[in-house]
């Protein structure tokens, strides 16, 4: 289960994304100089744990692009939400 802080950042990022203040694609330093109240080290570790692929198992909420910076994985392309054929 996702703790309440990072859960809380999750959430945090995706309104700034939403709102302008962040990028739809983001480093973590981005998210850092607009999403406060974090330890450095919550920023830099988040996005590797949670990353698409991940060796953990965790949830995977980003996406690494190949010019290094992080995107959300949008609903609509995680498996539960595809529609039954």
């Amino acid at each position: 289960m996702l703790q309440i802080s990072m859960a809380r950042l999750l959430e945090d990022i995706k309104s700034a994304i939403g709102t302008g203040k962040l990028a739809k694609l983001f480093t973590p330093g981005s998210v850092a100089q607009v999403v406060k109240g974090y330890s450095h080290n919550t920023y830099t570790t988040f996005f590797a744990q949670h990353v698409k692929g991940n060796p953990w198992g965790y949830p995977e909420y980003f996406e690494l692009h190949p010019d290094g910076k992080y995107s959300i994985v949008e609903e609509s392309t995680k498996p539960e939400s595809q529609s039954q054929s």
